[in-house]
């Protein structure tokens, strides 16, 4: 009994023993993780400019208009004139006038190429009848353009139902003399055809243009105003759009707006007149409006005066001064005819 007594002794002091001598298990330190290396980030190539959008080149330099503050006379068109009722004369001098047909339209207008017309063996001059309308404002803009060798060509016709000269200066004769009915004003491009094909920026359209022509009255008259360049002093552009200045009444194109005294234009009996261009007025973008080519229109062949003809003591005033209250010729008649077939850069 004893004996077994002892084992269980000797068993229960094994087991404490061997419990006592058991390692508990490590605990696991956390080993702090480095940072992981950034993903590397794409960087976008530097953007290449684009090339301008492909567009007709006579939208691309068409012109923008800065009116007077005091112009009275909207930008019109012909169908806008015509529409408003226009009858078609014969003049004969200070005899009669003779009515040729009553509101004419476009395809009338077709069938008087000349500037004259036969009627009972008599001469006619041909001339149209606005009966005092002005017309409303239309964004219109007519071009003609030429391509010649190495160079295109581009005039920008704009119209008018009245030629007004009330802010020029002078007496009221010298106004009334000055008054037309009708009103035809441009100006022209001449643009180097080698430029323009390699053209990328609204820089390289610009500097592809050779000279621009401001259209002032007389065609003689202060030729170094008329024929400027693209990098001249005074030459204004929105992108590749030149601006053009219009004169209040007379509607001549200059490059830049006139201050104080105004434009010098020229002397009647002794009175120097002044043309003032502001541009504080209106302001058109001729290439957000309607653009027409001239060589489709079929009134482009008529070749009387767009509108009446006066007589009086303005047609002896005609004679010494370049004064005419008598109605214009269109783009392609007259003294126009030439530049307009041809492109001739005004006899320059």
């Amino acid at each position: 009994m004893k004996k077994i007594y002892f084992l269980f002794y000797v068993c229960v002091i094994l087991a404490l023993l061997n419990g006592c001598m058991r390692i508990s298990p490590a605990i696991p330190v956390p080993v702090p993780s480095l940072p992981s290396s950034p993903s590397p980030v794409p960087t976008s190539p530097v953007p290449t400019p684009l090339p301008l959008p492909l567009m007709p080149v006579e939208e691309r330099y068409a012109p923008i208009l800065y009116f007077d503050s005091k112009e009275k006379i909207p930008l019109t068109s012909i169908d806008a004139i015509l529409n408003a009722g226009v009858d078609l004369m014969g003049d004969k001098a200070v005899v009669q006038n003779k009515l040729i047909a009553k509101n004419v339209t476009k395809d009338i207008l077709a069938k008087y190429p000349d500037p004259v017309v036969n009627i009972g063996g008599d001469k006619y001059e041909l001339m149209l009848d606005y009966k005092g309308q002005i017309t409303a404002y239309v964004n219109e803009i007519y071009f003609n353009k030429k391509i010649i060798a190495n160079n295109t060509y581009i005039q920008y016709w704009f119209t008018y139902s009245l030629n007004d000269i009330f802010a020029i200066g002078g007496g009221s004769t010298i106004k009334a003399c000055g008054n037309h009915e009708g009103e035809w004003e441009h100006i022209a491009v001449k643009i180097n055809n080698t430029r323009l094909a390699t053209a990328k920026t609204d820089k390289d359209f610009v500097l592809a243009i050779d000279e621009i022509y401001f259209a002032q009255h007389a065609r003689s008259q202060h030729p170094e105003r008329k024929f400027l360049k693209p990098t001249d002093m005074g030459v204004y552009f929105e992108n590749t759009h030149v601006k053009v200045f219009v004169a209040a009444g007379t509607h001549a194109s200059y490059n830049s707006p006139s201050s104080g005294i105004g434009y010098y234009l020229v002397s009647v009996l002794g009175t120097p007149l002044y043309d003032q261009a502001d541009g504080r007025g209106q302001v058109v973008k001729t290439h957000q409006g309607r653009l027409v080519d001239l060589n489709k229109q079929p009134w482009i062949n008529y070749g009387g005066r767009w509108g009446k003809v006066s007589h009086g003591l303005c047609s002896v005033i005609e004679w010494f001064s370049d004064a005419s209250n008598d109605g214009p010729l269109g783009p392609a008649a007259g003294d126009n005819k030439v530049y307009f077939e041809r492109s001739e850069w005004y006899n320059k």
